[in-house]
């Protein structure tokens, strides 16, 4: 029992699924690492020197490491009280051969997460990752159809994932996420419908403050800036500790001034990177 509740605190601090961080900077508890066996151990000095190996510009040299962190995952006992180190290895080796260029391996490697999972849970945050990471490859190969049609699957996941609990406030980021999908393939109007539906739906908290982000972004691209000011000054006196910050970047950016030091990035700059999400990256 009590390791049944270690675990599920576990889930709950664990970050979105990639490898931005090394695996001795993930939040796992001292009460979880004392769960680890010998090969959760081990994995996770070959997943860190792996990491250190791939930022000292060896890309192909990481790949061979989190294949060995992989195999011993797949052989053994390891990850029952820990996060699943088998995905973080593969999607790890995708990042790899993508910083290599190699892109068609990287895609490859991507797959085998996307591919893995179609029942709308957890699990599907993983998938949706590696779909979004498939589209960045397609799109460095200059292969704008098959990108499109990877942004079609993420809605279709996401579309999956609020089908588990379509009222939970805690699957609003799927919503979100299709309005983002919509948007990376230019298609304005069904952007903007899927950020209004998410905001109908999901009326809690901050959540409308990030889709009218998203619509402001979309009226934006479309060159209605008059419109897109609207909703950002809206943005400023409903949401001052939440998403005021990027609006007002927006808005100032609108204006060919600098940006005030220090503030947020808007919602969705980075490629084929969802907006950022009240409290932090959205759990496993």
């Amino acid at each position: 029992m009590i390791r049944t509740i270690l675990c599920a605190l576990l889930v709950a601090a664990i970050v979105l699924p990639g490898c931005s961080k090394k695996p001795d900077e993930l939040s796992e508890s001292e009460e979880i690492k004392n769960l680890w066996t010998p090969a959760d151990k081990k994995i996770n000095e070959v997943l860190t020197q792996a990491q250190h190996v791939k930022e000292s510009g060896q890309p192909g040299e990481a790949v061979k490491l989190y294949q060995v962190a992989l195999q011993t995952y797949n052989t053994t006992a390891a990850g029952q009280y820990s996060f699943n180190w088998g995905l973080w290895a593969q999607m790890c080796i995708g990042e790899a051969f993508e910083a290599d260029k190699k892109f068609d391996k990287a895609i490859e490697a991507y797959r085998i997460i996307a591919d893995r999972f179609v029942g709308g849970g957890q699990d599907d945050s993983w998938a949706i990752e590696a779909h979004k990471k498939i589209v960045t490859c397609f799109r460095a190969m200059k292969k704008e159809k098959q990108a499109r049609a990877e942004l079609q699957k993420i809605i279709e996941a996401d579309q999956r994932v609020i089908q588990t609990s379509p009222s939970d406030p805690s699957v609003a980021w799927a919503a979100l996420e299709i309005g983002w999908c919509y948007g990376q393939m230019k298609d304005w109007k069904k952007a903007v419908d899927a950020y209004e539906k998410a905001k109908q739906n999901y009326p809690q908290g901050s959540w409308a403050g990030q889709a009218d982000l998203g619509i402001a972004d979309c009226y934006d691209k479309q060159g209605d800036r008059k419109k897109s000011r609207e909703i950002l000054n809206r943005i400023v006196e409903q949401y001052p500790r939440d998403w005021a910050e990027q609006a007002k970047r927006r808005l100032a950016e609108m204006d060919g001034k600098p940006a005030a030091a220090g503030a947020a990035k808007p919602a969705g700059a980075k490629a084929n990177t969802a907006p950022p999400l009240p409290g932090g990256a959205r759990k496993r």
